[in-house]
């Protein structure tokens, strides 16, 4: 190995560590001192029950969805706590219903279905801060699909 091959990858890994090299000093945080993990709530275990749910036509032609929310419970008594049917125009938007009118205790898991003639489509979702909101949506070539972003 030659000399500037051996300099050239010293400063090479020198650069590359000089963010992460910080001295307590400058940071504020005491090294000696621990976290408490038991004190941490995470996203997905922190209620936030207020989480809307919508249906979407991208389709060129009108369409019909139906939308079910049911309540999911370990015991099996599912509980539906919004059915609708939706009539959108091409291009059309329509709230249907939110989380939060179905009094969750906590965080609970719901089943959002959306349903035309020809396919059902669902996804579970819950009252966490994880979930952002939800939509049903029939796509331009006619799939039906249920979008329901989380961290």
């Amino acid at each position: 190995m030659n000399r500037r091959t051996l300099l050239v990858g010293t400063l090479t890994v020198v650069s590359s560590t000089v963010g992460c090299l910080e001295s307590t000093s400058d940071s504020g945080t005491d090294p000696s001192s621990t976290t408490d993990d038991s004190t941490t709530v995470h996203a997905m275990d922190a209620p936030d029950p207020d989480h809307r749910i919508w249906v979407e036509n991208e389709a060129e032609t009108a369409n019909q969805i139906a939308v079910t929310v049911t309540k999911h419970v370990d015991d099996g008594s599912d509980e539906v706590v919004h059915e609708s049917t939706e009539d959108l125009d091409p291009g059309g938007t329509a709230y249907v219903y939110n989380l939060n009118e179905a009094n969750p205790d906590g965080v609970e898991r719901f089943k959002v279905t959306g349903e035309t003639d020809e396919q059902t489509t669902w996804r579970f979702m819950a009252t966490s801060e994880c979930y952002t909101d939800c939509g049903i949506v029939r796509r331009e070539n006619g799939e039906l699909v249920v979008e329901r972003p989380i961290c």
